[in-house]
């Protein structure tokens, strides 16, 4: 198996060994059991847990600036668009499960302190693109919070992964993103 398949092998153990146990279960140990490589195999590809959840990290902000840009159509207001397309869409996609775990890497990144920093520059970059992106800046900036908040409550609740329920949630959050709000409920 060619090297860098083996590795995201080994990353995608270390987010279910997140998802299932939170940080406190990131252990050098539990990702190779989960990936059914010796520890030997694993420190191979990571010297220690925070080249480990480095790669995680890196995995995540990677994966999350390709989501946004492959629903980016160049037009105004369409970086807050295909921030809350990618959202909603990966929430409903046939992969939402793996796609979530991405986000339990937030959560190892946080127990982390050198991995802190990487995950805080990426959300402000996510959080406050180029000016002159969106028409109404803090209607956009609310919205992408929204649409985090959509995130978060799908790991725990799965009504909130439903396509219909999404495809309103979507339409509303860029309705208000560029000043059409039509209250509806």
């Amino acid at each position: 198996m060619p090297r860098g398949e083996r590795r995201d092998e080994l990353l995608d153990a270390a987010e279910q060994v997140l998802t299932r146990g939170g940080p406190q279960a990131l252990t050098l140990q539990a990702v190779a059991d989960e990936a059914g490589v010796s520890k030997g195999g694993l420190l191979y590809h990571f010297a220690n847990k925070s080249e480990l959840v480095r790669g995680l990290v890196e995995r995540l902000v990677d994966d999350t600036n390709s989501n946004y840009a492959r629903w980016d159509d160049g037009e105004p207001g369409s970086y807050t668009r295909a921030y809350i397309a990618s959202t909603c869409h990966n929430l409903t996609a046939a992969d939402a499960d793996r796609v979530l775990r991405r986000w339990s890497v937030i959560l190892a990144a946080s127990s982390e302190p050198e991995m802190q920093e990487p995950i805080a520059e990426a959300f402000e970059t996510w959080m406050w693109p180029a000016p002159g992106v969106d028409r109404y800046p803090g209607r956009a900036q609310i919205a992408r919070l929204a649409a985090d908040g959509l995130w978060w409550n799908a790991m725990f609740v799965n009504a909130f992964r439903d396509p219909e329920l999404n495809k309103r949630i979507s339409a509303a959050l860029v309705d208000y993103a560029e000043g059409r709000d039509h209250p509806e409920d």
